[in-house]
């Protein structure tokens, strides 16, 4: 490679690892986050006993709100529950002498709660009210979104972290090709008395340029990306703020990890090539 052209090759692999792993990582998050979300979507049904009067169930949400992780505690009314009942089914009224049904209690949690864990503690816990006869919830639909959900994550890490692990190689690839090429002007200032360590700030400042600007030009080309994808796109599951909000977070990361990198990587390339002369 030309040394002319090794400084704009590096310039552009920063450049595509910034944009790159930046675009797979919120793509990645914002589905995982859209997940999470929906879990909290995930229904535990509280049903008092029929002998339970609106006083006593008014109490019981009041207590419920309190405990940690509930975002919403709503009661379906007897008569709510009865009339949609008749309607769904089409059924007389009259045919009933009265109403069956009970109050019962619809209960939401923060996603970090929906768990069977924390679902089976908190129903030992409710079922101690003297008002409570049952509660139920999708156990298998908990089990199953939480296995899916911890098996994406492992395959996620482990997929980044081979990708930036591959990354560094490059680095460390492009950064030895840059001190070949500067390998005799840094000897002959050995030799007219420069110092290593100042010898390693001007080979340390030809890498860090090109990784300087590579993220300053990512920065526009996140900017477009933001603009375009506000206008035009979506993606299909995922909630626009979710997406944007993880662009940004991981494009912040990414330009750090890749400023970090040509750091180590200028650091190793130095210490394993310079020679004491």
């Amino acid at each position: 490679m030309k040394k002319n052209n090794v400084g704009i090759a590096f310039f552009f692999v920063v450049t595509a690892f910034v944009l790159t792993m930046s675009i797979l990582m919120s793509i990645f998050f914002g589905i995982n986050r859209y997940v999470m979300e929906q879990k909290s979507h995930i229904p535990m049904y509280v049903f008092c006993l029929p002998s339970a009067d609106k006083s006593s169930v008014d109490n019981l949400v009041a207590s419920i709100e309190q405990q940690k992780g509930v975002i919403k505690a709503h009661i379906i009314y007897k008569e709510e529950a009865f009339k949609e009942m008749v309607s769904k089914f089409s059924i007389d009224k009259s045919l009933f002498d009265k109403n069956p049904f009970p109050y019962s209690i619809e209960l939401f949690f923060e996603s970090k709660y929906t768990n069977v864990k924390y679902f089976q503690s908190f129903e030992n816990k409710i079922k101690s009210n003297k008002v409570v006869e049952s509660v139920r919830y999708p156990k298998n639909i908990l089990i199953n979104i939480n296995s899916v959900l911890k098996r994406v994550t492992i395959l996620g890490d482990a997929i980044f972290s081979i990708l930036y692990a591959v990354e560094f190689i490059v680095f460390i690839s492009i950064i030895t090709v840059l001190y070949s090429h500067k390998r005799n002007d840094f000897n002959t200032l050995k030799f007219l008395g420069i110092t290593r360590p100042k010898i390693f700030f001007l080979f340390l400042k030809k890498t860090l340029l090109p990784a300087v600007f590579a993220s300053l030009f990512s920065v526009l080309f996140i900017i477009l990306i933001y603009f375009f994808y506000d206008k035009y796109a979506n993606i299909y599951y995922i909630d626009k703020a979710l997406f944007t909000s993880s662009l940004l977070t991981t494009f912040i990361l990414n330009i750090a990890i890749g400023i970090l990198f040509t750091l180590f990587s200028s650091f190793f390339v130095f210490a394993v090539n310079d020679e004491k002369v």
